[in-house]
C-alpha cells in the first residue's frame, strides 16, 4: 500500500540518533513491499545561532533516496517552550495542512501514518476532505504544565486521539493517559518498537560477566528529570556497593541536569568510578554496549524504551521500573529486573545480587536477549503496523469517533 508518514521527528543526517526511530519504522515497512512518502514538520522559531537541524533534512535527503522512499521537509511558524500552545496548533495546521494535501494527492497514498497527537490532529482535518484513513501513533507524553494545561488543550487532544481510525500507542502505560481524553479505547491499538538489529548482530552472542573482575554497568539516556540516574548514583553510593572494588558506571546522554549528576557523584565519593560520555553517535553506543554488564535505566514515566531492546539484544542484563513500559519486554527475575519507582534501596540490593552471583544473572540476561531477538524486531512491528493499516482501511467514513471537524 501507499502510506504517507507525517511526523515531526526524523534524523537530520546519517547516523543521527534523534528521531531514528521514526526511520527504522519506515525501513521495515519498506521491507514488507509498501511504498512509504515522509513529509517531515518542522517549527521555525526566532534564534540567533547557526542550526543545521534546522535546514529541512538536507544532508540526509539524497541518501534516502537510495533506501526505497521520499522524503520532505515542510517548516511551520512556532512559539517556543509551549508559551500560547493553541496560537502554535494553528500555526502548525495553517503551515502544514497544504502540503499533506498535496502529498496525499500526488501519491495516491492509501492510509496516513502520523507520529505525534499534533500530526494526527492535522492528518484527520486533511483527511476528512480526502477519504483517506488515518493511523496515529503516541509515542509519549509531554507533561510540560504549559503544553498540557494551555487554553483549549483538553479539547485538542480530546479531538486528536478519537478522530483516527486507529491510535497506536508505543505501551500500555499510555493508556491511562489517553482514557482521560477519549469516550471509548475500541479504536486504540498497542504496537512496539523495535531496536537496530544492523548495529546489535556483531554482539548478539555476547555473554555477560565475561570477565569477573569489574562489572560494567551502562546507561544511555537524556540527563533530565524521571530518568533515574541519581537513583543509580544514589544506590551506588551506599556504602555497601561504594566499597566494593569491581564495578563502573557508564552514562551516555547529556541534558540539564548533568551538572547535578556529576556533583552527585562526587558526594558520594564515587566520582572516579563514574564516566560521563555526553552525547554518541548510535554506533559508539553499540560499542559501549558491547563492552558492558548490566544496563541500569529506572525510569518512570516511560511510555516503552528502545533503548532498554537494544541493550538486552547485545546479551546485557537490563533493569527497568516495573510498571513502565520495559514491562512489556522484561519480565522480572526471568529476562531482566524491575524495582519499584525511585527505590534506592531496592536497587541496591538487586545490584548486590548480581556482584555476588553473575552467573545466575548471566543467564537471566541470555533470556532476555533470546526474548527481544524473538518478538522485539522491527520487523514484528512492521507487520503489526500492517495489520493496523488494514483495520483502518476497513473502517467505513461513518465509522470515525468524532464528527467531521472544519480547520
Amino acid at each position: 500500500m501507499n502510506i504517507l508518514v507525517l511526523t515531526p521527528w526524523f534524523p537530520d543526517y546519517p547516523n543521527d540518533q534523534q528521531g531514528n526511530f521514526v526511520l527504522d519504522s519506515i525501513e521495515s515497512l519498506c521491507a514488507l513491499g509498501h511504498r512509504v512518502h515522509t513529509l517531515v514538520t518542522r517549527p521555525v522559531v526566532p534564534h540567533f545561532r547557526s542550526d543545521a537541524k534546522r535546514r529541512g533534512c538536507a544532508a540526509i535527503k539524497a541518501e534516502m533516496s537510495q533506501r526505497g522512499f521520499s522524503l520532505a521537509c515542510r517548516g511551520y511558524l512556532s512559539i517556543p517552550r509551549n508559551y500560547l500552545r493553541c496560537v502554535s496548533n494553528r500555526l502548525y495546521l495553517m503551515g502544514c495542512a497544504g502540503a499533506v494535501r498535496q502529498a496525499i494527492a500526488e501519491n495516491a497514498i492509501d492510509v496516513v501514518h502520523a507520529h505525534t497527537e499534533l500530526a494526527g490532529y492535522l492528518a484527520g482535518i486533511v483527511a476528512d476532505d480526502v477519504h483517506v484513513p488515518v493511523v496515529t501513533t503516541l509515542h509519549g507524553i509531554n507533561r510540560d504544565k504549559r503544553y498540557l494545561g494551555g487554553s483549549g488543550q483538553p479539547e485538542f487532544l480530546r479531538r486528536a486521539f478519537s478522530r483516527p481510525e486507529r491510535l497506536v500507542l508505543v505501551g500500555a502505560p499510555l493508556f491511562d493517559f489517553v482514557g482521560n481524553h477519549v469516550d471509548s479505547l475500541g479504536h486504540v491499538r498497542v504496537v512496539h518498537n523495535g531496536f537496530r538489529e544492523q548495529g546489535a548482530s556483531p554482539f548478539r552472542m555476547r555473554r555477560a560477566f565475561r570477565s569477573r573482575k569489574t562489572v560494567q554497568i551502562v546507561s544511555v539516556s537524556n540527563l533530565v528529570e524521571g530518568k533515574g540516574i541519581d537513583v543509580n548514583l544514589a544506590a551506588l553510593g551506599r556504602p555497601e556497593i561504594a566499597g566494593l572494588p569491581h564495578w563502573h558506571y557508564h552514562i551516555v546522554g547529556d541534558g540539564r541536569l548533568r551538572p547535578s549528576l556529576e556533583a552527585q557523584a562526587r558526594r558520594l565519593g564515587i566520582a572516579d568510578r563514574v564516566t560521563f560520555y555526553g552525547q554518541c553517535a548510535h554506533d559508539a553506543v553499540y560499542r559501549l554496549l558491547s563492552t558492558c554488564d548490566v544496563f541500569s535505566l529506572p525510569s518512570s514515566p516511560e511510555a516503552f524504551g528502545v533503548a532498554y531492546l537494544e541493550a538486552m539484544a547485545c546479551g546485557l542484563l537490563s533493569i527497568g521500573v516495573a510498571g513502565q513500559g520495559p514491562s512489556s519486554f522484561i519480565e522480572d527475575a526471568r529476562t531482566g529486573i524491575l524495582i519499584r519507582e525511585r527505590d534506592v534501596a531496592g536497587l541496591a540490593s538487586r545490584l548486590l545480587d548480581i556482584f555476588n552471583d553473575p552467573e545466575r544473572f548471566a543467564d537471566m540476561a541470555e533470556a532476555g536477549r533470546e526474548h527481544v531477538w524473538q518478538h522485539c524486531t522491527w520487523q514484528v512491528h512492521a507487520q503489526a503496523m500492517t495489520a493496523v493499516f488494514r483495520e483502518a482501511l476497513a473502517c467505513q467514513p461513518g465509522d470515525r469517533k468524532m464528527a467531521k471537524h472544519k480547520s
